[in-house]
């Protein structure tokens, strides 16, 4: 068994995990648009951006009415990965009468984006939608600000790295994710884990997502390997962790708050069919919940 995260190492790794049947987990960065119905390999995580594209249509339908068009700007992670990513968004953005009227792809790590910002401020979109993590997330929107602009931004990620680089600027910065904040997503095992991993990493802070996911996964393998166990089979064996995997392909989450909820595997796309999922902004210290809602936009609820 094996954890993975960035969607197996940008499939990188996907043939080697076929090869060598080796039952692998990514909550940290899924399955990607790339990596669905991949022998050996599922994602405990939900495909961020595009499984959060109908509730932020939802969103711009009821907070932002007058938003009809919509400039992109994403990250090159290859171009099956991009088109997946731009698709998604097209589709459920026309559901809701918005178009999304350009694309704009930068290369990881960028750090000046003023060609990119010319351009959307030079055109007619009333809202940008960027794709892009790590720092650059950060810059990106300090410099569109200091450009002047101040349409509305919605991203896919807060992290450490792009409030250092944006710093107060990146005050009123929204993004649609399956977010992990020990004082929005609260539950009696989301609450064991945040004690459990301030213990164990005093220094570290509050968990994120990807830590939250990693450890999901661990229980996800620990489960298998009691299912196993419990029917007299081999744990060591990867068909039979498979197997247990496909008899009940549910298991707990640390997301989600009052009791403690389960998310799902679905076993043709070897992604999740149901995770918690949220819009947030930034307001400069805090992370402030936005929306709530479902794969699919299913039980959409402003907070």
């Amino acid at each position: 068994m094996a954890i993975y995260s960035f969607a197996a190492v940008n499939g990188a790794a996907l043939p080697g995990i076929e090869q060598y049947k080796i039952l692998s987990l990514d909550g940290i960065g899924g399955t990607g648009s790339f990596g669905q119905g991949k022998p050996w390999f599922y994602g405990t995580r939900s495909l961020v951006p595009e499984d959060t594209y109908a509730g932020v249509a939802e969103y711009l339908t009821t907070s932002y009415p007058d938003v009809k068009k919509v400039a992109s700007v994403l990250t090159d992670y290859g171009p099956e990965v991009v088109d997946g990513q731009v698709g998604a968004m097209e589709d459920a953005l026309s559901d809701a009468g918005i178009e999304v009227i350009s694309r704009d792809i930068a290369p990881a790590g960028t750090t000046d984006f003023s060609a990119i910002i010319s351009k959307i401020n030079a055109s007619d979109a009333d809202a940008v939608i960027t794709v892009q993590f790590g720092a650059d997330p950060g810059a990106f929107y300090k410099q569109y600000r200091d450009s002047g602009a101040d349409e509305l931004v919605i991203g896919s990620d807060i992290n450490s790295d792009m409030i250092a680089n944006a710093g107060a600027a990146l005050e009123g910065w929204e993004f649609a994710s399956e977010y992990f904040d020990p004082s929005v997503a609260r539950n009696p095992l989301g609450e064991y884990f945040v004690e459990s991993y301030e213990d164990a990493y005093p220094d570290a802070g509050p968990p994120d997502s990807y830590a939250a996911g990693a450890y999901e996964d661990v229980l996800v393998f620990w489960l298998l390997v009691q299912r196993v166990i419990a029917a007299g089979g081999d744990p060591s064996d990867s068909q039979q962790l498979l197997d247990a995997l496909e008899a009940d392909p549910v298991f707990p989450t640390v997301y989600g708050n009052g009791e403690t909820g389960t998310f799902s595997i679905n076993l043709d796309t070897h992604t999740v069919d149901s995770r918690f999922l949220g819009l947030y902004s930034y307001d400069g210290s805090k992370v402030v919940p936005i929306a709530s809602y479902n794969i699919g936009g299913r039980d959409f609820t402003l907070q």
